[in-house]
């Protein structure tokens, strides 16, 4: 029995101990052993649908309908109320970093699909990633933490070849969100047209719409790295194995250890600089035509910006 039918009952004793008919003490003593015996009986039950909303096997089926719906920011908080230990199982923890790349703009099926179809030898290369999110509202953060999420599962057991494909397509999602959250925002909504804006530039560490930080430029070498890391056996099913050679090739061009490196905090200096210039070219760039910028000279590319 649930609350609003024990609150029904405890109504019906109370009209009954108002109203004093004859005898009225028997008509209190059944209401009395009633209300003593619906307490007895259903207090065990009586919050039961309440907590059982609470348990982690509830809020975790839960979240898994959100994250189908789409709703990241109802499943992020299902998966906030999730004790520790369930949270630390890993098929859990995969879905909330699944979550966090939604919240961030990725939609895994979606993602797939487009990549495997989008021919990479079209267009410089960071901007067809860029242009994956036209139109679509991005919070890159969310997916810098739902690469530490699968880091961190990692941490504990090795990568399964499906948690790898995800963070492929992760990484790819992470440096386009940061692309088109700085560089696009022409268009319907502020989200984006497919161009880069006139007033962005790669060059410089200044917070503000049209640059990347320093600490977005390392998110953006992060991403390069893990996508490499990662895309062996993939390439060839996502139509990127021309790509992954040239991008391979395009990392001999920079410092030792820039497409190896996949902790934010280690990026060097040196590293951001050398990303800046590969961001600020664009085609006809005679060694690296991949940026989302305009610079087609000078040679080498490590001169682009001034």
């Amino acid at each position: 029995m649930g609350i609003s039918s024990l609150i029904r009952k405890i109504s019906q004793c109370g009209r009954a101990w108002a109203a004093k008919p004859p005898r009225v003490w028997q008509s209190r003593h059944v209401c009395l052993w009633a209300m003593l015996a619906l307490l007895l009986v259903d207090c065990s039950n009586i919050f039961a649908p309440l907590s059982n909303k609470n348990t982690d096997d509830a809020l975790y089926e839960d979240a898994k309908k959100a994250i189908d719906r789409k709703d990241y920011d109802t499943a992020l908080a299902d998966f906030a109320k999730l004790s520790p230990a369930r949270l630390a199982d890993r098929t859990v923890a995969d879905d909330y970093a699944g979550a966090l790349a939604g919240k961030c703009g990725m939609d895994f099926a979606t993602m797939y699909d487009v990549i495997s179809t989008t021919n990479f030898g079209g267009a410089p290369f960071f901007k067809i990633l860029m242009n994956l999110f036209t139109g679509v509202p991005v919070a890159p953060t969310f997916c810098t933490q739902a690469e530490a999420q699968m880091k961190a599962n990692w941490a504990i057991n090795p990568a399964t070849t499906g948690e790898q494909l995800f963070m492929v397509l992760l990484s790819m999602s992470k440096i386009g969100a940061y692309l088109r959250n700085k560089a696009d925002h022409d268009g319907t909504g502020n989200l984006g047209d497919g161009s880069t804006d006139a007033t962005f530039t790669s060059c410089g560490n200044v917070n503000d719409t049209s640059h990347l930080t320093d600490a977005e430029v390392a998110e953006v070498v992060t991403g390069f790295s893990l996508l490499l890391l990662n895309i062996g056996s993939f390439a060839g099913s996502l139509g990127l194995s021309s790509t992954v050679t040239n991008m391979n090739a395009l990392c001999n061009l920079l410092p030792a250890g820039s497409c190896a490196t996949t902790d934010a905090t280690t990026v060097s200096a040196t590293m951001i600089t050398d990303f800046r210039d590969l961001l600020a070219t664009t085609t006809g760039q005679s060694q690296a035509p991949v940026g989302i910028g305009t610079c087609v000279d000078p040679t080498p590319i490590l001169l682009c910006c001034p």
